[in-house]
């Protein structure tokens, strides 16, 4: 019988488009989840102020993502997701919000048109 280094692969993955985990990334679940857990545990566990500063600061940069998603060209599953999902929530989607954030990253991104261009690069040769 060989003897089994330490270092010898004990498992391995196949990772393609069809998991879960790459749905879950592209669709952003995550981040709906993440704010789930906060609406649902964050009374409990802090003051009404800093539960409500706190909620501020989430909604505001999860906003500014879904300003930069929509700049990223997402498609349908992924806004439909985060609509249905802020309904459920009690926080229902503010598209004036989520443009002015996108317009917000427009404005961040010219400030480096390289990136910018590099960035647009990449969004083109994903579609």
């Amino acid at each position: 019988m060989p003897v089994m280094s330490i270092h010898e692969i004990l498992s391995a993955e196949r990772v393609h488009d069809q998991q879960i985990s790459a749905t879950v990334n592209r669709i952003g679940m995550g981040d709906t989840a993440y704010l789930h857990i906060f609406l649902e545990y964050g009374p409990t566990y802090l003051t009404d102020e800093e539960f409500e500063k706190r909620k501020k600061g989430i909604m505001d940069g999860y906003f500014r993502w879904l300003g930069g998603s929509m700049l990223k060209i997402r498609g349908r599953e992924f806004w439909k997701h985060h609509s249905s999902r802020l309904r459920e929530l009690g926080h229902p989607i503010s598209w004036r919000k989520v443009m002015k954030c996108a317009a917000r990253e427009i404005f961040e991104e010219m400030k480096h048109p390289n990136v910018a261009f590099s960035k647009l690069l990449e969004i083109v040769r994903n579609r």
